[in-house]
């Protein structure tokens, strides 16, 4: 996860991440030094997640499908 701080890209370090399935939250982490989280104990092939991330001042939101292996979602970026 990262941000923009003084319009340069940054970790986003202590961001609150929040999994939702069919609007309840399932799980919950917190991004390390490197913008990075780890969610572990769900379900493979479970199916549809939402998943939120939040700062203080900025959010991210997408929705993933889990399949049977891991899942990589790539850079995500908060905004205001």
């Amino acid at each position: 996860v990262t941000t923009s701080v003084d319009g340069i890209e940054e970790c986003a370090e202590g961001a609150e991440v929040v999994i939702k399935r069919d609007g309840s939250e399932v799980a919950r982490a917190t991004t390390d030094v490197f913008g990075e989280f780890k969610i572990d104990k769900l379900d493979p092939g479970s199916g549809q997640y939402e998943l939120e991330v939040r700062s203080v001042s900025a959010s991210v939101s997408t929705k993933f499908d889990l399949g049977d292996d891991s899942l990589y979602l790539g850079v995500l970026t908060l905004a205001a």
